[in-house]
């Protein structure tokens, strides 16, 4: 049999036997989730935890709190979309990195404004559609794209 799969991150380390797993690191987080068969979680100062199929959590050295939403979505990037499920506008912001050359500012004052939705992981589209269904104004210079609250005209 194959030997298990461990991702080891400042935050801890997670082993799959066998499946397929997500992982993202953040500045302050580890982020995995089951997609077939369980995990194990060891934080650095913690006990070892047990994510079952379709379960999904982030992780840091001394804590572990469940995923927002159904964490099987976090996969939709493989079919060039975006799933959120009550995700703060800040975790949205944080995702599109990878598809964005440039940086997404956004303001304390939206930043826990919560989000549904399934997107085209298409920049430009997506922010348009957050200021349509958000009370948000997203304003570009060049590089910078800064995402704050709607102003009354």
């Amino acid at each position: 049999s194959a030997a298990p799969l461990e991702i080891r991150t400042r935050d801890g380390l997670a082993r799959l036997e066998s499946g397929r797993m997500m992982s993202r690191v953040h500045s302050d987080r580890t982020e995995v989730v089951a997609m077939e068969q369980s995990i194990t979680l060891q934080p650095r100062a913690l006990q070892s935890v047990i994510l079952g199929a379709g379960e999904g959590a982030s992780f840091s050295a001394s804590g572990i709190a469940p995923l927002h939403g159904n964490p099987l979505h976090r996969a939709a990037w493989q079919q060039g979309m975006l799933a959120v499920d009550d995700w703060a506008l800040a975790e949205v912001a944080q995702a599109l990195p990878a598809y964005f050359p440039g940086f997404i500012r956004v303001s304390p004052a939206v930043s826990e404004l919560r989000v549904f939705g399934i997107f085209r992981l298409e920049v430009d589209e997506l922010l348009n559609t957050l200021a349509q269904i958000l009370p948000v104004q997203v304003r570009r210079l060049g590089p910078l794209i800064s995402i704050d609250t709607k102003s009354l005209r």
